[in-house]
């Protein structure tokens, strides 16, 4: 106990905001600080003091945070053990973590300038983007994060949340299927394989203004509709359609979940005069997430409320809930192995594993910061160590509260900069930086 009283000093002395759980439980009640503390949980800083520490390892606490909300304490021997076995590696979020609507946030060009090289163009450590964003191809918003950031993105550094979808194709590339969203989502079907797409303005011309009568009209109808329904075209009888595929954030939600329901509703065939029969269209909706951050001051409706709109429709027009319906994104694993895949590539190119092809991780912490605990903080949690998930206040996470009560991460800091700072910290304190 003396040792970690002795250390007082120092955590005071360190710029407040950055780890913010309080470490009622180490010290004696005259010692305890009602401010945050500053950079590594205290448990972390007394364990780098001191590795043979008398307290125990443990993956729950009981202890009241700052603002009096129960907080999980990561598991200590995750915390030091892990991060001695390998490099960092760093997972960044977009949206409420880079940037707030258009606006790039300056911590953002500060963070990136500590993981590249001068110039931008070389890495330092391995670097993805994982996002529930999407609307365009990977290789457009590498290029976007290129100007935003002024550093070099490549393709291979970005999963958005429908990049999962590439999976679908071989099994779907060749059935009809709706897709909904705002976005090139089009030309990124078409990219991933999906030969027989109709978006729902597609299918919203070739339907006729009867099957919308309360629909206004979109901004600009279709320059091309594919063969849809007659026949033999897609949503007929002969072609009906094989899934709804919901890529990104819808615009029109009347009349997106007009059509969707009635291509759910109807086996496929949308002017269907006959009993459906056995055949269940599948849902696949590319995110869950109910709210994101934009530059608004209050969090906007994502893809997951307009999900919970179709789900609740489907269970009040069928009287059952959707059979065949799959969620990607966060916090879903299917993310999360892509990117351990893409960051197993980045570690063989800079030379911090012989093969791409090794049994466990290399990293001492692939640290996911992001904004949103109920995506970002939860999908690494569930993924395990070396994930690492560290909570920025710059989006759907604002506080007042010290940490999320119900997904806390390991750390929180007030933006992607001090994030940075926190985890490079963390290595610099690990043997492997010791050894390079």
């Amino acid at each position: 106990m003396r040792r970690v009283t002795q250390l007082l000093p120092l955590l005071r002395a360190f710029q407040p905001g950055v780890c913010q759980i309080r470490c009622a439980e180490l010290l004696p009640a005259s010692s305890q600080h009602s401010q945050p503390c500053t950079a590594l949980h205290t448990a972390e800083v007394a364990a780098t003091a001191d590795r043979s520490s008398a307290y125990q390892p443990a993956s729950t606490c009981s202890a009241i945070n700052c603002q009096g909300q129960r907080h999980m304490r990561p598991d200590r021997r995750h915390l030091f053990t892990e991060a001695a076995a390998g490099p960092p590696a760093f997972v960044f979020d977009i949206d409420g973590v880079l940037i707030r609507g258009k606006r790039v946030l300056d911590a953002a060009k500060t963070a990136m300038a500590k993981l590249y090289k001068t110039g931008g163009e070389t890495l330092r450590f391995p670097v993805c983007f994982l996002t529930n964003g999407g609307g365009v191809t990977e290789a457009r918003k590498a290029a976007q994060l290129s100007d935003w950031l002024d550093v070099a993105v490549s393709p291979q550094q970005v999963v958005l949340s429908h990049t999962p979808f590439r999976q679908l194709a071989p099994r779907l590339g060749h059935q009809p299927v709706l897709i909904i969203g705002h976005g090139d989502i089009a030309h990124v079907a078409k990219e991933y394989g999906f030969h027989k797409a109709v978006t729902t303005d597609e299918l919203a011309v070739a339907l006729g203004s009867s099957a919308l009568p309360f629909h206004r009209g979109s901004q600009a109808e279709p320059k091309h509709v594919p063969r849809v329904l007659g026949k033999d075209g897609f949503g007929s009888e002969a072609q009906p359609f094989a899934a709804v595929l919901v890529f990104k954030d819808p615009v029109d939600w009347y009349q997106d979940l007009q059509l969707a329901t009635d291509v759910i509703l109807s086996g496929g065939v949308p002017l269907r005069s006959r009993p459906v029969g056995n055949h269940t269209v599948e849902v696949v909706f590319s995110n869950p997430d109910l709210v994101w951050a934009n530059d608004h001051p209050v969090s906007r409706l994502g893809q997951g409320a307009f999900a919970t709109c179709l789900e609740a429709l489907h269970q009040q027009l069928a009287g059952k809930s959707l059979q065949r319906v799959k969620y990607f994104g966060k916090p879903n694993p299917e993310p999360y192995e892509l990117i351990q895949k893409l960051l197993m590539q980045q570690a063989h190119e800079l030379g911090y594993v012989s093969s791409q092809e090794t049994g466990s991780l290399p990293f001492g912490g692939i640290f996911m910061v992001g904004d949103n605990p109920k995506a970002d903080v939860r999908g690494a949690r569930l993924r395990g160590p070396p994930w690492v998930p560290i909570l920025v206040r710059t989006g759907v996470f604002q506080g007042p509260e010290a940490n999320d009560p119900e997904d806390p991460a390991d750390i929180v800091v007030d933006d992607v900069a001090a994030a940075v700072d926190a985890a490079l910290h963390r290595s610099r304190n690990s043997k492997w930086h010791s050894l390079r």
